[in-house]
């Protein structure tokens, strides 16, 4: 069995070396199970604009002087044009080994907590043949604090309620089986992957019924991510995250639409955008113009009263205040992503946390 390892890194030289190191700890690497052929570890900084390059080598050159137990290959591919998308879209096609059974796609920030965190990732999704993606718990570093602001709790409770979901993955670190995810394109000038390709992998690129088991949560697994803490930061964020699921349902009714038992959503990404890079623009503008003032979802302002059925008893009940105040910020982010979409203002809307803290 042979795993890819791709690290998406985005002016992240405080914080690439650390998340290098950090997977590189894992007992992955220091006990890899027999099943387990090769490891290839790419970092790929995309549109840089500080030392995340320089940075991410010198930790993988580090890394390519230790003896392994394993047959390791480390290497830094730097892509000039800056955005995940693109860059998910370089790394999984191009950069990584096509023959890859297994990849594991990180962001650069992150921390992985757990010490078994990858093997069971693998060992997980290994397991179960419908599945294909496997999950860690994704953990706010505020988590870790001894005292913790108000605000500091609104936001742990609404993250357990998001975690309450059993379809939804942690899209900063996710382990996937490399078919699937070869047969996935994200186009160009889309702002955030992680729920579309939620949505992608529940339906098998839009072939099938939402099937939740094909998301499958690893035991003994966790990352820590930093959490937006800052006010202005956090509405900047929710607004896009918004902006997001707007154009994404959009992109999602033709997708529907055109699927065909020779095309699946993901073909239909590739061979759109090789014809015209800029087609999925194209789209996002001709439906704003159609839709007229209100261009969001509909009851999208309801999706985390939605989210309190996962949960039981008491939980539910400690995460009613949390959802109640969730609702009413979702209400004013909702009206500020529709402007924003409305007008198509949609480049710009990264936050970079530039953290220390993880």
């Amino acid at each position: 069995m042979k795993l890819t390892i791709g690290i998406l890194a985005y002016n992240e030289e405080l914080s690439i070396g650390r998340t290098i190191h950090s997977i590189t700890s894992q007992t992955l690497f220091q006990s890899p199970p027999v099943w387990l052929r090769s490891i290839e570890l790419v970092c790929v900084p995309n549109g840089c604009k500080d030392d995340t390059v320089a940075v991410a080598q010198r930790a993988m050159n580090e890394m390519a002087t230790r003896a392994w137990p394993i047959h390791v290959t480390f290497r830094v591919v730097e892509i000039k044009k800056g955005g995940k998308t693109n860059a998910w879209n370089e790394c999984v096609h191009s950069i990584a080994d096509q023959n890859a059974d297994y990849l594991i796609m990180s962001d650069g920030d992150i921390r992985v907590e757990h010490p078994n965190t990858m093997v069971s990732m693998l060992a997980t999704l290994h397991g179960a043949p419908s599945a294909f993606l496997s999950t860690p718990r994704a953990i706010k570093h505020i988590a870790f604090k001894e005292r913790k602001s108000l605000r500091d709790r609104i936001s742990l409770r609404l993250g357990e309620l998001n975690r309450a979901r059993p379809y939804g993955f942690a899209g900063c670190f996710y382990c996937a089986r490399g078919p699937v995810l070869r047969r996935i394109w994200f186009p160009d000038g889309m702002i955030g992957e992680d729920a579309f390709l939620n949505g992608l992998i529940l339906t098998d690129l839009c072939r099938s019924s939402e099937q939740y088991e094909r998301v499958v949560h690893a035991p003994d697994a966790s990352v820590v991510f930093e959490a937006y803490t800052s006010a202005p930061k956090v509405f900047r964020v929710l607004r896009r995250q918004a902006v997001t699921r707007g154009m994404n349902a959009m992109l999602w009714s033709f997708l529907w639409a055109n699927v065909t038992a020779e095309r699946d959503a993901g073909e239909i990404i590739r061979v759109r955008s090789r014809e015209n890079p800029g087609w999925f623009r194209d789209l996002i503008r001709d439906e704003v113009q159609r839709r007229g003032r209100w261009v969001m979802p509909k009851g999208v302002v309801w999706r985390r009263v939605r989210y309190l059925r996962y949960l039981s008893g008491k939980r539910r009940l400690l995460a009613v205040p949390s959802t109640i105040v969730g609702v009413i910020v979702d209400v004013f982010v909702n009206v500020a992503a529709n402007r924003r979409l409305r007008r198509l203002e949609i480049d710009g809307m990264w936050e970079t946390t530039r953290t220390t803290q993880i």
